[in-house]
């Protein structure tokens, strides 16, 4: 996997996301996050799927078990949807409160679905692009 598609796809995902905010397309149409969060969890599987291959791209001898990838990949995509959860909720207590905005996190089952999608994306991610 190289950095460029990733990093393209990553941008892709923030395009949609930042139409989304300015259109408020995520208040009009609630299940519009679940897709998001879904998309976010493949896009940084993408990414940490070319972290994985730059960091093991030199000749040496690979020791490490079949699973071992796809373990790196699941777990920086889980860690990253973490970081965004966190966000969501600084927001929440933040900048929402001041400006009087709907919600990002509306209760703890949005958090768990959030994060289910964003594991299942980067599932996703780590099967589909296992050999690229």
């Amino acid at each position: 996997m190289r950095f460029k598609t990733a990093i393209g796809g990553i941008f892709g995902v923030l395009l949609v996301h930042a139409f989304a905010l300015v259109t408020h397309l995520y208040y009009f149409w609630e299940p519009f996050d679940i897709p998001m969060h879904f998309s976010g969890g493949l896009v940084m599987g993408l990414l940490g799927i070319a972290i994985y291959d730059y960091l093991h791209a030199e000749p040496a001898p690979n020791n490490h078990p079949h699973w071992y990838k796809y373990l790196f990949v699941i777990s920086f995509a889980i860690m990253v949807a973490v970081f965004w959860e966190f966000h969501e909720y600084l927001l929440d207590q933040t900048i929402v409160v001041w400006m009087n905005w709907n919600q990002t996190q509306p209760s703890l089952g949005d958090t768990i679905l959030d994060l289910l999608m964003g594991t299942i994306g980067a599932t996703c991610a780590a099967v589909i692009f296992r050999n690229k």
